[in-house]
């Protein structure tokens, strides 16, 4: 819906400007041995429709899938709005680094404030991607080879950002009004309302939060084989058992002496040991109609089917 007014405000600079869809992750390539006619679909399984909604995940190749409608359904699939923002954050920052590599820019420079940074703190956070802070929220970072992220606006509040864009004449897009219903369904917009009202009591907040975050690190001897198929971040070995030890949604009975307790990883499916923590829960919240066949980005399908043919 801004495309045209981000069109007004660059072209002026005379600089380039590339625009893409999101539809177009679907069919981008991380690197040149990639077959983007490989893809990762879900289904609905039958035989689990009574038990937790279980899915069945399959790689099949396939050239005939129409990315729009591909990512509609993906979305239109994915019931709760916080599972929808996670989605579009992960795809969008893959297809952001794709086009810069594809394009030779060496550098993704990425405009967030230091407000913006302790409301990701807190919200990753809740979604399962602590582990990943030091990456999500630091000042460099990489995902993609031969493309570094940069955050050089992070020393500055969001306040900030709007005094400076006021002194040197420069337009922005403005944050468009959102009602209170979809403020409560969205975890990034709760904690973004969490920092913005600690900060005017306690204005040391937001700078706190991203300090502390700055002090965090990432174990390398253990996030070192594999990046998430998904949303491309290093993941901890044997992440498969994060997603077991997941919350419970029910007791079981402590006198069916019968029970299976390891029932939990039986239901694993094979490929989440590729996903990070996030990813997992992310991939749960599909809900696909009986018989309805969705489809994630072919890169997904690629970094699977990487990792397996260097496993076996």
């Amino acid at each position: 819906n801004n495309v045209e007014e981000i069109k007004k405000i660059v072209t002026p600079y005379n600089i380039p400007l590339i625009i893409n869809s999101i539809e177009e992750v679907f069919s981008i390539s991380i690197d040149d041995k990639s077959n983007v006619s490989d893809i990762l679909s879900i289904k609905s399984n039958g035989r689990y429709l009574n038990c937790d909604n279980r899915k069945e995940l399959i790689i099949t190749s396939d050239n005939n899938i129409d990315n729009k409608t591909a990512i509609k359904e993906l979305f239109d699939s994915t019931p709760l709005l916080a599972d929808k923002e996670c989605l579009l954050n992960n795809l969008r920052l893959v297809l952001l680094n794709y086009i810069a590599k594809k394009s030779n820019y060496p550098v993704l420079c990425l405009g967030d404030s230091s407000t913006k940074t302790a409301i990701d703190v807190i919200s990753y956070t809740c979604k399962g991607r602590g582990s990943s802070l030091p990456l999500d929220t630091g000042s460099e970072s990489e995902i993609i080879d031969g493309v570094v992220m940069i955050k050089p606006g992070k020393t500055l509040l969001k306040p900030e950002f709007i005094q400076y864009n006021k002194y040197f004449g420069l337009s922005a897009i403005s944050d468009k009004e959102i009602s209170a219903t979809d403020i409560s369904k969205s975890i990034d917009l709760i904690s973004a309302g969490f920092i913005d009202d600690l900060q005017k009591n306690f204005p040391s907040t937001v700078t706190t939060v991203v300090s502390t975050a700055n002090k965090l690190s990432m174990d390398k001897d253990n996030y070192s084989q594999y990046q998430c198929s998904l949303c491309l971040c290093p993941i901890r070995k044997d992440s498969e058992k994060w997603y077991a030890s997941k919350s419970i949604t029910e007791i079981k009975d402590i006198n069916d002496y019968n029970y299976d307790h390891t029932e939990v990883y039986q239901h694993i499916q094979p490929y989440y040991k590729y996903l990070c923590f996030n990813c997992q829960i992310l991939m749960d919240s599909f809900k696909p109609q009986d018989n309805q066949i969705l489809y994630l980005p072919s890169y997904v399908a690629n970094k699977i089917n990487q990792y397996q043919s260097t496993s076996s």
